[in-house]
């Protein structure tokens, strides 16, 4: 993932987060995986062309809230 950050390849970057996200939240490592979201999400900010990907990481922001309970959290 470092080397397609510093290749610029932004949308490749997001696509192993998800794969990454997901290994972790099976892996039970909740704070983990919502830190890739929330990295993977700050890197997409600054890449005003890149869109693909991002929707995912909600998505998966939204998994993490539901296995801690918080609903309100997930719904946002």
């Amino acid at each position: 993932m470092d080397g397609l950050r510093r290749a610029g390849h932004i949308p490749d970057v997001l696509g192993c987060s998800i794969a990454l996200a997901d290994i972790l939240l099976t892996q039970g490592r909740l704070g983990g995986a919502v830190a890739v979201y929330e990295d993977a999400l700050r890197l997409a900010s600054g890449d005003p062309a890149t869109v693909r990907g991002t929707a995912d990481m909600y998505v998966g922001l939204s998994q993490v809230a539901c296995e801690r309970g918080d609903l309100d959290a997930a719904a946002r």
